[in-house]
């Protein structure tokens, strides 16, 4: 007990002679303050000391380090992780340490056998891998504390004398700084997870003390990834437009330290864990017909090469989609990896459907997936027009092709303009009820370049008996899959209008009254 006070008391002695504190009432000499305050500054700095010696170290470095792993097969759902260490096994026990999320742990020896395990989740291993490290850090942090305290004694002592409160202020602010500097260090660093899962192992046919190495592979679920497309197009002189896509991985990795050097492989394919579902009995009779499930469909095999221009190995050989990034490492936090990168050449359509209440004219492109484009799995996409985000979609190609809208080009404009919904009967021997309506559509186009624009309208259809739909337009509209739409070439600074009618007729008795959409 003497000797940890005695210790505590010299820890204490070295902070306060680095911060230039009086030690006694004669080291602070006829300095009426500094006497003042020494009772007050003494007893701050023993309780910091005190705090600062009553981390237990001791306890977090006898952990082992957590090891970063060699490789990684991270998922839309979680990753697999393969590690391997060498450890000193001391009569027949060794451990590993592992984040706290850590499932399914398999482990091999190179020598002996791996007899029994236990695993219990500890905290405070932060303090253990850091080492030194921490042990300055708190150091430092414990002598700033100090120091703070001080110069804050000292000004609310130092009325009346600006030029020395000045300097005391600088001070302080500086100290506060460096303070806050080294807790913002901590936290970026992510130095503050301390959940840990500790691995103790029992080895088997091994001498009393020996090197072993151990090589074993566990599951994290919340390390996953997930694809991201980034889509601008620039349009171009012939109506074309270069259409720039970049495929990048959002990999989240919270497992509480970097891996530096680790393999990376992203699946895009394999990532649901569930089993074969059972197969469904059919059933024909008055009961619903019931099919089984159909088999999964596996990838088309293609073998591994390096494509041009990209940052990441494709692989399609085996079941799934597999990317391998060419530069190794994986911090922790969101990383952004880039795995694939196109530029398309494709014709662009300015489309305006101005009768769902939306005035805009739409920049659109459509592209026909080739090669290993057919395999690049579904995820958000993020539309921008010349550098400018536009819109947001989901990249989810439709029988191999991808319709892509930029949004709105404020440089192609529709202006719309409806008469009023018309109603009454004709006819002298069988009455029928009349609807009309009528619209008016001006496109105009600002920009320097030639756009091709297609309005679209929906195709009026019949489903009651006796009603009939007659539609007017000039100029004469062209049909396609229920809709009914103008496509032309704009020249620069010019307009077009558009006129459109529909006369719809139905029974004198009905109740319908149709509305337009």
């Amino acid at each position: 007990m003497t000797n940890t006070a005695e210790n505590t008391r010299s820890q204490g002695l070295d902070i306060a002679r680095r911060l230039r504190l009086p030690l006694t009432r004669e080291e602070g000499g006829a300095d009426s303050l500094l006497q003042v305050l020494w009772q007050i500054l003494w007893t701050a700095i023993l309780v910091l000391a005190v705090f600062l010696m009553g981390v237990r170290f001791a306890d977090a470095s006898e952990l082992p380090v957590p090891r970063a792993p060699e490789k990684v097969l991270v998922t839309f759902s979680g990753a697999s992780l393969l590690a391997s260490e060498e450890v000193t096994v001391k009569d027949g026990m060794a451990s590993i340490l592992l984040p706290g999320s850590a499932r399914d742990l398999v482990v091999g020896a190179s020598k002996g056998k791996v007899a029994d395990r236990h695993e219990s989740i500890v905290t405070g291993a932060s303090l253990g891998f850091q080492g030194e490290l921490a042990k300055r850090t708190m150091a430092q942090r414990t002598e700033l504390s100090a120091r703070i305290l001080y110069l804050e004694t000292l000004i609310k002592k130092a009325s009346g004398k600006e030029d020395n409160l000045q300097g005391l202020c600088l001070e302080l602010a500086k100290a506060r700084a460096s303070l806050k500097a080294l807790d913002g260090d901590k936290k970026v660093t992510g130095k503050e997870q301390t959940s840990w899962k500790l691995v103790r192992l029992r080895l088997a046919g091994l001498e009393a003390r020996e090197r072993v190495t151990l090589t074993y592979a566990y599951t994290l679920p919340d390390v996953r990834w997930q694809p991201l497309y980034l889509v601008d197009v620039t349009p171009g002189d012939n109506g074309k437009g270069a259409i720039h896509v970049r495929l990048e991985a959002e990999v989240t990795q919270p497992a509480g330290f970097d891996w530096p050097n680790v393999e990376l492989h992203l699946v895009a394919q394999g990532g649901d864990l569930s089993s074969l579902p059972p197969l469904r009995p059919w059933i024909i009779g008055d009961g619903p017909v019931a099919l089984g499930s159909p088999a999964p469909r596996m990838a088309k095999a293609m073998s591994m090469a390096k494509m041009d221009n990209e940052a990441a190995l494709l692989d399609t050989t085996g079941s799934s989609v597999q990317w391998t990034p060419l530069l190794k490492g994986l911090s922790q936090g969101t990383s952004r990896l880039l795995l694939a990168e196109r530029t398309w050449d494709e014709p662009l359509k300015w489309i305006a459907r101005p009768q769902s209440h939306d005035t805009g004219v739409y920049l659109c492109a459509e592209h026909v997936l080739e090669g290993q484009e057919k395999i690049w799995p579904q995820g958000p996409m993020v539309l921008s027009l010349e550098g400018a985000i536009a819109s947001r979609d989901h990249f989810a190609p439709t029988e191999g092709k991808l319709f892509l809208s930029f949004g709105k080009d404020a440089r192609v404009r529709l202006e719309a303009k409806a008469e009023p919904r018309r109603s009454g009967k004709e006819g002298f021997i069988s009455q029928k009820k009349v609807w009309d309506w009528e619209w008016q559509y001006n496109v105009r186009n600002e920009r320097e370049k030639p756009v091709l624009v297609r309005v679209e309208c929906p195709l009026p259809q019949t489903v009651t008996e006796g009603f009939e739909a007659r539609v007017t337009s000039r100029p004469d509209t062209k049909s396609e899959d229920k809709t009914l739409f103008w496509e032309f070439e704009l020249a620069p600074g010019s307009d077009r209008e558009l006129l459109h009618s529909v006369r719809v007729t139905g029974p004198a008795d009905t109740r319908v009254a149709p509305l337009a959409p």
